[in-house]
């Protein structure tokens, strides 16, 4: 069999950046550099930081790469300059971090906001309803950003979108389900928060008398998922579960951390049931929040599926655990 080998223009895109940074990593290693490194270290920052976005720009300007890979480059360049360069040759390079890169960041921010209000526009044009935040943001990002990149943006936004997002949920259309009002899951995970600020104070106390540093980055991730966990309660009531029966989709949602597509056609049946199956091999509930959630019914499936997570985690299952307020309703309106 023929090992898949990529074109030589694809390879380019890579092979470029690392040429050109171990080419001017050498040259500052060299006695041409040393002659007079107060030139060469201002002319090897604009290489890195502007000839080589802009090369990489040619490269992909015919390709279906997003374009907005060359903020990427223009990152790599900046670090491979932060350890390329000696210290006390970086003056230039620390003024375009000053100065250059809050701009150049205001306008990626620019641009996400353009991106997501033109996708969204364009989605209630086509659709003819509301558009579903979440969804679009990340259709919006993907269109932007390489796929790592685009997931892990498009669920740091949605954080921030539903924590100031004012209070309350839509009002469910006949088609729509809740799955977060009898189950008591909003007060469970506000618990849990409490419980957080708590343990956060204390632990950074005891963490403050070995390290400074490191009880504040506690500090700031306990502090960082109380806020993810009260955006994700904030989200419950905004992102329903979807039955879709004129394109015979079920679309699945838990708040912003979990978004699935299933084929009505890909269940064979229905429990109602609020058990964790015994043998649990092919089982996953769509709550990302484990033993603090639930569920009340459990979709068996025909074929194995791939679930898609916070951060865009996949899980494998062919079994898949919900709660639904109205499961008896729901149960009806599917078909079992």
């Amino acid at each position: 069999m023929k090992a898949n080998v990529l074109p030589w223009d694809k390879m380019l895109i890579f092979l470029v950046p690392v040429l050109f940074i171990s080419g001017l990593y050498f040259l500052v290693q060299s006695s041409v550099f040393a002659a007079d490194p107060g030139k060469f270290s201002t002319l090897i920052t604009i290489d890195l930081l502007v000839t080589l976005p802009v090369l990489h720009f040619l490269l992909i300007r015919k390709k279906e790469i997003p374009k907005f890979t060359v903020f990427s480059v223009f990152i790599i360049g900046m670090i491979a300059a932060s350890f390329i360069l000696p210290q006390e040759h970086r003056s230039f390079l620390d003024m375009v971090k000053t100065y250059a890169l809050p701009v150049i960041e205001f306008g990626v921010l620019g641009f996400i906001i353009w991106k997501v209000r033109k996708t969204i526009l364009s989605f209630r044009k086509e659709k003819g309803e509301e558009a579903d935040f979440f969804t679009v943001l990340k259709k919006a990002t993907s269109e932007a950003f390489p796929k790592g990149v685009s997931v892990l943006l498009a669920t740091e936004i949605a954080v921030m979108y539903y924590l100031f997002h004012p209070k309350g949920g839509k009002t469910l259309a006949e088609n729509e389900f809740s799955y977060h009002k009898k189950n008591g899951i909003a007060l469970v995970v506000g618990t849990f928060i409490g419980i957080i600020a708590i343990e956060t104070f204390a632990v950074h106390i005891l963490v403050a008398k070995w390290s400074h540093i490191a009880a504040w980055v506690l500090t700031f991730l306990s502090i960082y998922t109380g806020l993810q966990l009260t955006a994700l309660i904030r989200s419950f009531g905004k992102r329903p579960i979807v039955l879709d029966k004129e394109n015979g989709i079920l679309k699945l949602r838990y708040g912003f951390f979990a978004d699935f597509e299933l084929p009505l056609d890909a269940i064979e049946s229905i429990d109602k049931t609020s058990r964790t199956p015994r043998e649990k091999e092919g089982f996953e509930p769509l709550s990302q929040l484990g033993s603090l959630d639930g569920h009340n019914l459990i979709l068996n499936l025909k074929e194995e599926y791939s679930l898609s997570g916070f951060y865009g985690i996949k899980k494998k299952f062919s079994r898949l655990g919900i709660y639904i307020d109205e499961k008896d309703r729901f149960v009806e309106e599917v078909g079992f």
